[in-house]
C-alpha cells in the first residue's frame, strides 16, 4: 500500500497526499468554527488544483456541528468550485453521531438536486474502506 505523505497541518485539519494515486486525503482534527470550516474547505481545493488531484477522501470523524451558513457554502458554492476541478470520487469518512452524518450527507444530497456535483460521492464508516475504493 501507497503511504500517505504529509502536505498540509493546522490546528484544526491534517491534508496528505499520495501522488502516485492522485489522491488527496483530508482530516478535520476536532470540531471546527464556520471560518475554520471554510478555511479548510479552501485550502482542499487549492491543493487539488495545484497538485491536479483527482481523488480525494474527506474524514469527517471529528465533525460534530455544522451551522447552517457552512451547509449553504457547501451545497451552493464549495461543491460547485470542486465539480470544475479534474476529480472523479469523493470518499466521505462519517462521524459517529447520526445528527452529524444527516446534516453532512443533506449537504450532498442538496447540492446533487442543483447540479454542483460531477463526481462520485460515496460514505464510508472508516479510511480503509475508502481508500480501498478510491484506489479500485
Amino acid at each position: 500500500m501507497t503511504l500517505l505523505e504529509p502536505l498540509y497541518t493546522s490546528d484544526y485539519y491534517k491534508v496528505e497526499v499520495d501522488f502516485r494515486n492522485s489522491l488527496l486525503r483530508t482530516e478535520w482534527l476536532r470540531s471546527v468554527t464556520e471560518d475554520e470550516f471554510m478555511a479548510g474547505g479552501t485550502k482542499l481545493k487549492q491543493l487539488v488544483e495545484a497538485h491536479n488531484i483527482t481523488k480525494v477522501l474527506a474524514n469527517a470523524q471529528q465533525l460534530r456541528t455544522i451551522t447552517p451558513k457552512t451547509k449553504d457554502w457547501l451545497s451552493n458554492a464549495f461543491y460547485e468550485e470542486l465539480s470544475q476541478l479534474n476529480i472523479s470520487k469523493l470518499a466521505r469518512v462519517m462521524p459517529p453521531d447520526l445528527f452529524s452524518r444527516i446534516a453532512l450527507e443533506s449537504v450532498i444530497t442538496r447540492a446533487e438536486a442543483i447540479g454542483h456535483i460531477n463526481f462520485l460521492v460515496k460514505n464510508f464508516p472508516d479510511d480503509q474502506e475508502a481508500l480501498d475504493w478510491l484506489r479500485a
